[in-house]
């Protein structure tokens, strides 16, 4: 994620790092892409800053394997330190106590992401997303 001017592919890294850690349980790398104050609005309540995001983290449950896809991206620039990403996510999950661990369609949501270019490096600020639809079986 480098410096220097924005464009499409150093802004929405962030996003991908984000998802990449989350799914492979990587928490480091989750909180190493958002701002120090960045804010998590979720279905359970708003988080805000890396040690309560930390405790979201914390509290997934070990049995649970996701995968989130990203897709449809679009980067709404605000200036040369400041975007909008907006995208659409598919989330698939499964459960480590099956044999073996089957992944099932869980969620689309439409999500937004802000992110700020803070020290030479493109960091979430702000994330939000809605519920397309539960996706059964």
């Amino acid at each position: 994620m480098g410096g220097g001017k924005a464009d499409l592919s150093d802004s929405i890294s962030a996003v991908y790092a984000f998802y990449a850690g989350l799914d492979r349980r990587d928490y480091d790398l989750v909180l190493d892409v958002i701002a120090p104050n960045a804010v998590w609005e979720r279905h359970d309540g708003r988080f805000e800053g890396r040690a309560a995001i930390s405790a979201v983290l914390d509290g997934r449950p070990a049995n649970v394997l996701t995968a989130h896809m990203v897709f449809n991206p679009t980067v709404e620039m605000h200036d040369e330190k400041s975007a909008v990403v907006r995208f659409s996510l598919f989330v698939l999950a499964g459960d480590t106590n099956e044999s073996p661990p089957t992944g099932k369609a869980h969620q689309v949501r439409q999500c937004e992401d802000r992110v700020s270019l803070i020290d030479g490096r493109w960091l979430i600020t702000h994330r939000s997303s809605s519920l397309s639809f539960n996706i059964e079986g």
